[in-house]
């Protein structure tokens, strides 16, 4: 379920994104656990890795 997969990877970096651009304006201590969050996708899936790389550089 290559489809679903690459799906469930699109939400999880829709909502980092969104979380992202709130956390950033509020504080750093939100930024640190973002980027937690990010790291434990990463690790969970290469896939959405090499997904939400250039997603994150673009911001």
């Amino acid at each position: 379920s290559f489809s679903r997969e690459a799906k469930l990877s699109n939400i999880i970096l829709n909502k980092i994104i969104k979380c992202m651009e709130r956390l950033i304006i509020t504080s750093s201590y939100g930024l640190k656990m973002l980027l937690l969050s990010v790291s434990i996708v990463q690790k969970k899936s290469v896939h959405s890795y090499k997904i939400g790389l250039p997603v994150i550089y673009q911001i």
